[in-house]
């Protein structure tokens, strides 16, 4: 079985903007980068649950995003969760969570500190991390370099001049709440940052990490290896889908040199029990 934490959705209309924008990147994409796209993946068989957000970065189009997420969530019933995003935070975005949670039943918040160029510790931020965890949900949030140096492979402060999503960010957070549930992505960009991760992870047992586009910074030797050093009970599967070809992704993760207790954790235990999943397939 497996659980995608990490999916952006958007609609057809949409998705050649967004193809325009990551080619400059570099990135490979799959077949689609659609929401459709997303859910033949799972439809075929490859992917089990998914956490779906629509990344938006304009403040004007965050509840039409959080909407759009809601209404797609009928298209595969009881195995697509809906992830809030908020875009970059401000005096309206603890309402706007709550509504999320609340009425649209989402399951968590996702977070893009490096696109908005805010840091976790904004005072805007520190109020959602408070309402976040008022609402008992997690937050998953970027974690390391902006995705243009991922992609690139150039070391962070290359293109920008700051970096507000790098893990030693989210300490004053996990200081200030303990108890929030929070998921960095990309392994919290521990191919550029790795003593920083490391540290973030023992300071906070509510700290997890994400596998999603592992590869641009290691290979597949050094990621079990990552595994073995912080533990596979802190690492859960996220895709980034459209941001990377998802297909060769679940594919590479298979055969990963994993035992088999390690690779279920990672595949949809981890999720199951952080986000209070309700998995619930005639597979499983």
């Amino acid at each position: 079985m497996l659980v995608d934490v990490h999916v952006h959705v958007y609609p057809a209309h949409i998705a050649p903007r967004i193809i325009q924008h990551m080619e400059t990147m570099g990135v490979e994409f799959g077949n689609t980068t659609d929401s459709a796209g997303y859910l033949q993946l799972m439809r075929d068989g490859l992917i089990d649950f998914a956490l779906l957000n629509e990344h938006v970065d304009a403040q004007r189009l965050v509840e039409r995003a959080n909407n759009y997420v809601a209404e797609l969530l009928g298209e595969i019933p009881g195995r697509l969760f809906g992830m809030a995003i908020l875009a970059r935070p401000d005096d309206s975005s603890p309402a706007e969570l709550t509504r999320c949670v609340r009425e649209l039943k989402f399951v968590g918040l996702k977070f893009q500190g490096a696109v908005v160029q805010t840091p976790p510790s904004d005072l805007h931020c520190m109020r959602v991390w408070e309402k976040a965890l008022e609402l008992g949900i997690p937050v998953l949030a970027h974690g390391g370099p902006h995705q243009e140096e991922m992609y690139r492979h150039t070391p962070p402060n290359s293109l920008y001049e700051n970096e507000p999503a790098a893990p030693a960010e989210w300490l004053t957070v996990v200081r200030e709440f303990p108890q929030l549930r929070l998921v960095l992505a990309h392994l919290g960009g521990a191919a550029w940052y790795r003593n920083d991760v490391l540290k973030l992870l023992q300071e906070n047992p509510n700290v997890m990490l994400d596998n999603s586009l592992w590869y641009l910074g290691m290979s597949a030797e050094e990621f079990v290896s990552f595994v073995g050093e912080v533990g596979p009970d802190r690492i859960m599967f996220g895709s980034d889908y459209p941001g990377g070809n998802t297909r060769k992704d679940i594919e590479l993760f298979w055969k990963l040199p994993l035992d088999d207790e390690a690779r279920e954790m990672i595949a949809w235990r981890n999720a199951a029990s952080f986000f209070d999943l309700p998995l619930i397939k005639e597979k499983v």
